[in-house]
C-alpha cells in the first residue's frame, strides 16, 4: 500500500537521497531545496511516498511560481 506521511528529523536524510533520473533532473529541484521551501515558505507542504514500510519517493506543493 502506498502512504504519504510528513518527512521527520528520522527521514529527511533519506529523503534527501531519492534522486530522478538524469533525464528528468531539470523539471524539478533538489528534494534539499524542497524541503527547506517547505519548512520555511508559507504554503508549502512535502511528504515522503512509502511503500511497504520504505520511503520510495517524494512529493512537495505549494503555490505556483509567479510568471
Amino acid at each position: 500500500m502506498i502512504e504519504l506521511r510528513t518527512i521527520t528529523r528520522d527521514d529527511w536524510e533519506t529523503c534527501i537521497d531519492l534522486k530522478v533520473a538524469r533525464h528528468q533532473a531539470h523539471f524539478v529541484a533538489s528534494n534539499l531545496y524542497s524541503l527547506a521551501q517547505s519548512r520555511f515558505l508559507p504554503g508549502f507542504r512535502a511528504v515522503g511516498i512509502h511503500h511497504g514500510g520504505r520511503m520510495v519517493g517524494f512529493a512537495r506543493d505549494g503555490p505556483a511560481a509567479a510568471d
